[in-house]
């Protein structure tokens, strides 16, 4: 009896049929999201003046944006911190003091 033997190709289509499956999965989360008046309105003018495909596409922009913003944020404060750790502060009595005088 001949051992069973995996095709020679079996692995690229193993691997492309993981991919397709990945991303059809990813395709398929969806989340409802319900907007306030205000922004919903803001982002159908953003739709309208045509610098959104979609209510959901600008939706999906700011979120990006927003999400960047607290990551630059986040760095800035690790940076801070990581600073401060190395070179030491300044007590805020003192800086408080140095405020009071300007």
């Amino acid at each position: 009896m001949t051992p069973w033997r995996l095709p020679e190709d079996a692995f690229s289509s193993i691997f492309v049929l993981a991919i397709v499956s990945a991303l059809r999965a990813a395709q398929d989360v969806t989340m409802t999201v319900s907007l306030p008046e205000d922004i919903e309105r803001r982002l159908e003018a953003e739709v309208a003046a045509g610098r959104a495909e979609s209510v959901e596409a600008a939706a999906a922009a700011v979120i990006r944006a927003q999400l960047a913003s607290m990551d630059d944020l986040r760095r800035s404060l690790d940076e801070a911190e990581a600073d401060y750790d190395l070179n030491g502060g300044v007590p805020w009595a003192d800086v408080r003091k140095r405020f009071a005088r300007d």
